[in-house]
């Protein structure tokens, strides 16, 4: 899947990216860049694959050791070449799935050692379970159909953003990174209350479901005020790892992108929070839905408020793109958990 994935964006890269009318100054930039990390899209898979199943088998701390040791080769290999290779955006990359490939073929072969009933054996004609294979993908398609879904709402806005020059492109990347790296804990904590309800779900105990979700939401909001503190403490050093103090358009985009994403963190949070417990009670189509939702007002806010209020109205569709979502979820949490204290007799877990 991953090499038909590789293959099918390395020859329509060039069309996706007049699609969302990339500027002229940087198409051949953006083209490199994304030439280069749809080839190493198997390694990207391989990586995944592999650290994933150490997850699942409960250890989680090699997952997050092969985790550091990416990151840090992805900054190594960045350095080297970009500052002794020169090779610019291309290099950035490159380093990415080298760094991704040395990683996945090192948990390999920790699996291997470790867990080596796991490793398929070539003698084996029945490593290939349909009756699994199917199971798998019945779980698996909705779950990446969320991703896509969700990853197609930044393509949207990033297509009307486009148009507004060189200034607001550069202060939409650079917000988009930092805004990226601080909300990672959200996706952490929405990783941690999938695991948490599955497990309270096989057990039963739907009332420690109602309670985690309360734990979860009062740590959300917390790093909510937290990032939101780092922002106005810090903005100017964080900013200044990506562009100079002349250049004031791309500073001055940036900041106005991420002041208003700070009004959609809450929503952020909560919907990845509901999204991913409804997910673990198997209610995916609520979750497909509900992204889909998003992703079309982010598409249609995006060019009808981009229209009117320029920049300003692309960034007012992120916050749209998230609270209208929060209703769907939420409703889906209270009739799914209203239904479970039915079936197994539970009261006031809400």
């Amino acid at each position: 899947m991953s090499i038909i994935l590789a293959a099918v964006g390395i020859f329509s890269s060039e069309s996706i990216l007049t699609i969302t009318e990339t500027p002229q100054e940087a198409f051949g930039h953006a083209l490199e860049f994304m030439l280069v990390s749809c080839a190493g899209l198997p390694l990207m898979m391989a990586y995944n694959f592999f650290s994933g199943i150490a997850k699942a088998l409960g250890d989680s701390k090699i997952s997050l050791y092969f985790l550091v040791l990416t990151a840090m080769l992805n900054v190594g290999f960045d350095y080297f070449n970009v500052a002794v290779l020169n090779l610019g955006v291309c290099g950035v990359a490159f380093a990415t799935a080298v760094s991704q490939g040395m990683s996945s073929i090192l948990c390999a072969l920790y699996i291997y050692k470790k867990y080596g009933f796991l490793m398929p054996s070539l003698r084996n004609k029945q490593n290939f379970n349909r009756f699994y294979a199917k199971k798998f993908l019945k779980i698996a398609l909705p779950i990446s159909s969320n991703f896509v879904i969700g990853a197609l709402g930044p393509v949207f806005l990033q297509t009307s953003i486009n148009d507004l020059g060189i200034d607001a492109v550069t202060g939409y990347s650079i917000a988009r990174k930092i805004d990226n790296v601080l909300t990672l804990t959200f996706l952490a904590l929405g990783s941690a209350i999938t695991t948490y309800t599955a497990q309270n779900f096989g057990a039963k105990k739907i009332k420690r479901i109602a309670e985690g979700v309360r734990a979860n939401i009062v740590i959300g909001m917390t790093f909510c005020v937290i990032f939101g503190a780092v922002i106005c403490l810090f903005w100017d050093q964080l900013v200044g790892l990506f562009v100079s103090e002349q250049e004031l358009g791309a500073r001055q985009a940036a900041l106005q992108y991420v002041q208003i994403a700070i009004s959609a963190w809450p929503a952020y949070c909560l919907v990845i929070t509901f999204r991913n417990i409804v997910q673990a009670l198997g209610k995916t189509v609520a979750t497909i839905f509900a992204d889909g939702l998003g992703i079309f007002v982010r598409s249609v806010g995006s060019m009808v408020l981009t229209f009117l209020l320029g920049y300003t109205g692309a960034c007012l569709s992120l916050v749209l793109s998230w609270y209208i979502p929060f209703l769907v979820v939420v409703s889906s949490y209270v009739f799914a958990i209203n239904k479970l204290e039915k079936r197994f007799g539970c009261k006031n877990s809400l």
